[in-house]
């Protein structure tokens, strides 16, 4: 089991909007102090492209959603 995170903004955000802000995610995870930081708070620094993180949440959703069905899970 693992998690992961990731950074949203509302829909209907300008393409270059979200560019700038991905570039800037991009910079900033790159960066060696901000990586190492990462790694000791047990975090694997990863930076990907909005489209990468549109499918991971959509193949998650899939995943956990047969889970829960699978395992009877009812919503309290």
């Amino acid at each position: 089991m693992e998690s992961w995170n990731a950074l949203a903004a509302p829909a209907g955000t300008p393409k270059d909007v979200i560019e700038r802000l991905n570039k800037a995610a991009r910079e900033a995870v790159a960066r060696p102090e901000v990586a190492k930081r990462l790694r000791e708070l047990g975090v694997r620094p990863q930076a990907g492209t909005p489209a990468q993180a549109e499918a991971l949440l959509a193949s998650e959703i899939k995943r956990w959603r047969e889970v829960i069905v699978s395992a009877k899970i009812e919503p309290e």
